[in-house]
Formats: C-alpha cells, sequence, structure tokens
C-alpha cells in the first residue's frame, strides 16, 4: 500500500485484532507481577483471556466491514499480509472457538493450579500465531505464524499434571513438529532458488507472485517441484495427513483434554487454512501426480483415523484417531479447491469447519466433566449406563456424538455434504466413493460410545456417585452456556442458513 519504509494508519487498522490480542495477553502475566508472583484468582485470569479473544474478534469484525469488504481483499506492509474474506473468517473461527478452549481449561483439573496466568498467555500467544497464519501472503510470514502457534504448544503440552505421559508427548511433539519445521524450511529454500535460477525471475518469496510463476516452474524445474513436495509434507504433518498422523493420536492423550480440543479445533482450523493458502500458490494445481498421491492420502487418511479408533477404549483416543478421520474429509475438500480454486470450496471446507467445532466443543465439555468426576481418563466402560443414570448430561453427549458422526439433522452432517458435493463438481468421484465408505465405518465406533451409554450395566465407577453428583446443576456457569449455545447451534445452525 505504501512504501516499505512507512506503515500507514489502515495497515495498523487492519493488523488491530492481532496487536489487541497481543496487549491484552500480557494482563495475566502482569497481574501476577504486580501481586508479587501470587496467582491471581483464576476466574480473573479467564475473564481477562476471554475479554482478550473477544476485543479481538470484534476488531476483526470492524476492520473487514469497514476496509476490507469494499476492496474484496487488501494487501498490507509491502504485500506480505493479505486481508480478504477468507482470511476474515478463518480468524473469525479461530478466535470463536478458542473461547470455549480456554473455558474448558479453566474448569479442567489437570491444569496446574499456579500455572493458568502463564498457560493463559501461551495459549493466546499461539492464537495470536494464527492471525498471522490467516493473514499470511509470504512464505517468512507462513513459516512465523506456523511456529509461532506452535512453540506455545510445546509448553502447554508439558504443563498438564500429567507429569510423565505429558512429558512423552511434548518431546514428541517437538521433535517430530521441529522436523516438519525443517522440512518447510528447505522447501522454502528450494523453491527461493529455483525461482532466480535460469528462469529470469526475481526472487518469489509472495504466494500470490509464486501462483503466477508455478505453472511454468513445476514442469521444467525439479528444485521447485522437490520444494513444493517438502512444503506439501510438512503442512501434511500439521493437519495430521497419513503418514504423517501418527504423533497426533499420543499428542492428544498426553495433553489435559482441554488443550486436546484447542488442538483439534482452533489449530487444525488455522493449519488448513494454512495448507490452502499453499495449495493456492499452484503447488498442487499443476502437478497430477501430485494430484493422484494425495486423493489416495485423503482416502487412506480417512481409513486409517477409522479403523484406529474402532480398536481403541479411551475416549480420548477414539476423538483422537476421529479427529483423523476428519483431516481425510478436510483433505477432499482442499483437494477440490486446489482444482477449481474457486470461493465455494472455502466455503464448504469453513462451515465443515465450524460444525466440527461446535460438536466437538459440545462432546469435550462432557467428556471433561466426567473426568474431572473420576480423577483420570474416561474409559468406554465408564460411561455404563450413564445413559439412564444421568439422561440429561448422556442426551447432551450423545447429541454432540452423533453429530461428530455426521448424523442428520446436525449441522456435521450438511458439513459432510457440502465438502462431497464441491469434490464430486471436481470431478473427484473415487474419492466421494471412499468418503461415504468410511463414514459408514466410522458410524461403528461412534455408536459403540451410544452403546455404553444406554445399553450396558452400570460400573463401580459410576456406583460411587449418586444423583446429585451427576447433576446439571452441578455445572459450572461456562459449562452451562457452552454446552446450552452447542445444542442449539448444533440443531438449528443448516436451519438458520437455509433461510
Amino acid at each position: 500500500m505504501n512504501s516499505p519504509a512507512s506503515v500507514s494508519l489502515v495497515e495498523i487498522f487492519l493488523v488491530s485484532p492481532a496487536i489487541a490480542l497481543f496487549v491484552l495477553s500480557l494482563l495475566p502475566l502482569t497481574i501476577k507481577v504486580l501481586r508479587g508472583n501470587q496467582e491471581p484468582p483464576k476466574s480473573l485470569v479467564l475473564l481477562t483471556g476471554v475479554f482478550a479473544l473477544i476485543v479481538s474478534l470484534a476488531l476483526n469484525v470492524i476492520t473487514y466491514n469497514n476496509v476490507i469488504v469494499a476492496q474484496n481483499s487488501l494487501m498490507a506492509f509491502s504485500n506480505s499480509l493479505i486481508f480478504s474474506t477468507n482470511s476474515y473468517w478463518a480468524v473469525n473461527l479461530c478466535l470463536l472457538f478458542s473461547i470455549p478452549a480456554l473455558m474448558l481449561c479453566y474448569s479442567h483439573k489437570a491444569i496446574r493450579p499456579g500455572q493458568f496466568s502463564e498457560f493463559t498467555f501461551l495459549m493466546l500467544s499461539s492464537v495470536l500465531g494464527m492471525l498471522t497464519l490467516s493473514w499470511a501472503n509470504d512464505l517468512i510470514m507462513l513459516f512465523i505464524g506456523i511456529e509461532l502457534m506452535s512453540l506455545p504448544l510445546y509448553i502447554m503440552v508439558l504443563m498438564s499434571l500429567e507429569r510423565r505421559v505429558s512429558k512423552e508427548a511434548a518431546l514428541k511433539y517437538f521433535v517430530l513438529g521441529s522436523v516438519a519445521s525443517a522440512f518447510f524450511l528447505l522447501g522454502m529454500a528450494f523453491i527461493y532458488g529455483a525461482t532466480v535460477s535460469n528462469h529470469g525471475y526475481q526472487v518469489v518469496t509472495k504466494l500470490s507472485r509464486i501462483a503466477e510463476v508455478s505453472e511454468a516452474l513445476m514442469a521444467s524445474d525439479r528444485l521447485f517441484f522437490i520444494g513444493s513436495i517438502c512444503m506439501l509434507m510438512s503442512m501434511a504433518f500439521k493437519i495430521a495427513l497419513f503418514p504423517f498422523h501418527s504423533w497426533s493420536p499420543d499428542v492428544y492423550e498426553g495433553s489435559n483434554t482441554s488443550l486436546t480440543y484447542y488442538m483439534i479445533v482452533p489449530v487444525k482450523i488455522a493449519s488448513v487454512f494454512a495448507f490452502s493458502k499453499v495449495l493456492h500458490a499452484g503447488m498442487l494445481s499443476y502437478s497430477f501426480v501430485l494430484q493422484d498421491i494425495f486423493q489416495w492420502l485423503a482416502v487412506l487418511t480417512m481409513l486409517v483415523g477409522s479403523f484406529g479408533a474402532i480398536l481403541q477404549t479411551s475416549v480420548k483416543r477414539i476423538l483422537a484417531y476421529s479427529s483423523i478421520s476428519h483431516s481425510g474429509y478436510l483433505m477432499m475438500g482442499l483437494l477440490a479447491f486446489s482444482i477449481k480454486g474457486t470461493s465455494l470450496e472455502m466455503t464448504a471446507i469453513m462451515f465443515y469447519l465450524l460444525g466440527y467445532g461446535l460438536l466437538t466443543a459440545l462432546t469435550f465439555s462432557f467428556l471433561i466433566y466426567f473426568e474431572n468426576k473420576k480423577g483420570s481418563q474416561i474409559l468406554l466402560e465408564d460411561l455404563n449406563g450413564l445413559g439412564f443414570k444421568v439422561p440429561l448430561l448422556s442426551l447432551g453427549m450423545l447429541f454432540g456424538i452423533l453429530g461428530v458422526a455426521g448424523m442428520p439433522p446436525f449441522v456435521g452432517f450438511f458439513g459432510k455434504v457440502f465438502i462431497f458435493k464441491e469434490a464430486v463438481d471436481t470431478g473427484l468421484y473415487w474419492v466421494v466413493f471412499w468418503g461415504l465408505i468410511n463414514s459408514v465405518i466410522a458410524a461403528f465406533y461412534y455408536i459403540k460410545i451410544v452403546v455404553h451409554l444406554y445399553l450396558k450395566e452400570e460400573n463401580s465407577f459410576i456406583k460411587l456417585w449418586d444423583n446429585a453428583h451427576f447433576s446439571a446443576q452441578n455445572l459450572s456457569f461456562f459449562s452451562k452456556l457452552m454446552v446450552g449455545s452447542g445444542l442449539v447451534l448444533a440443531l438449528f445452525m443448516p436451519i438458520l442458513l437455509a433461510s
């Protein structure tokens, strides 16, 4: 917009959601320092964090309605950042689902009580990385966003009270995440070299510029081709695509359950959108070989996630493998986007993520509530008889499970239909066929949870508690708010959109 040496007020206004989030993220730590390193009240820290996310969300809406919507898309800071309708919705979803994630962390007993202010700061810093990812129009900015999102996550996984398992999970996540980042940097270096050697192109790091030259370079320059493969592998790791998925079940299990929700929903939303940016640069569009490979990876991801979930006895690991299967559906949408490149594919992906995030929040709120009662992870057998012992809470978990499974009339069903429709319109018939087959397979492990809720006899864990311990009145205000809003939106979102 301006010369590289100057920064305009419009550019500052465009990034105001990130500025506000960064400044307000310092409040919990500042309060702790001013109190002589004594942890402030946990509710105060929570309200500060939620307030920061809401302010950032409001500023994002204001900037879009007053600046971006008039120009469709807008570049800033020497074209390193791009502000568009897609980035607007990506930022909205990341901020929106980070709010229940922070609330779940507040209510979960596995969070160290004396470190909630540090935990909140790290989560808000990670969200700041998501905003950077959503706006990035430059390979370097994309890398900075990925690292800013990921580095706080490594520490947050380590901060769980489940010490041995959390240390293993944090180490595995850090080592494999570092390898993925190394591949991303290697791909950047190859693409940088390919654009300046023997082709007469200027140095290219802007994604919009790479999209212009990728068709010619993908066919003629092996260095560019290998660099594209390295970057695609790195992004496949971030969304847990087969065969780069093996870290996710162990890391999700080793993390406290509230953080698992944060990684499954907001982090995945940001990663999927970053993946779409790489694909929009043409790194998959002009190679039929890579398109075929990623079609197979999408199918295998769905199947590996579903068959892996069938073998699990921990509800948390079932949901972890379920998230892998959902990555396969999202890859189907990303493939359609890379081939057609229209806004409809991104709309389908965003709608799918919206429904998935709402229903997963609903499911995890009940799972965390039961974990707090038991004091450890919930196994399938721990759910035996809950459907009749605590009918209201079980009904809420039932709705969440059926919604994530993609059963009508929940929003998850319409999200899946939207993805399938765009894939069919793109010609990915055989991938859609396997997606339908996988939906049938996935129903098995979701129904397993329902069977334990309603068709199994009560076990010793349930008999330890009377009805008062499991009553809806025992839910915190934030849990009631999240559960109520989740149920309403999960059921009525399709009706609202249709109208």
